[in-house]
């Protein structure tokens, strides 16, 4: 089983790398601090699923450094775009992980040839 990881370089802001698959860790609401009613007079229906987070009033404190378990074409369109790094973690079936390859923009990176049955 291969698994493909993507790290964000240095500098690129938490909503970023939210939305492109990053974890939340942490964020706040602008203009509504207190909802009594539990209903945000701003929440749009088709928020894709987000809630608050899709929203403009919405500010990003803190997100995830990695993107995990993504696709490596999604690897190379992150590289591309921000820079950082990305790496495929090759596991045998008992989940260990017996060799890391890096992923790069040129190339084909699915050269690795397996020499033991997993």
């Amino acid at each position: 089983m291969r698994l493909n990881y993507y790290r964000f370089p240095e500098g690129i802001d938490a909503k970023t790398r939210y939305i492109n698959g990053a974890d939340f860790i942490e964020g706040q609401c602008e203009i509504h601090q207190i909802k009594p009613d539990g209903i945000c007079p701003d929440y749009v229906s088709g928020d894709q699923g987000r809630g608050c987070k899709d929203c403009d009033n919405f500010c990003f404190l803190d997100a995830g450094e990695t993107v995990y378990g993504t696709t490596v074409k999604n690897v190379k369109q992150l590289l591309k775009t921000f820079g950082g790094s990305g790496w495929t973690e090759h596991c045998d079936r008992s989940g260990g992980v017996f060799e890391v390859t890096e992923i790069t923009l040129s190339g084909n990176n699915s050269s690795h040839h397996y020499n033991r049955h997993l």
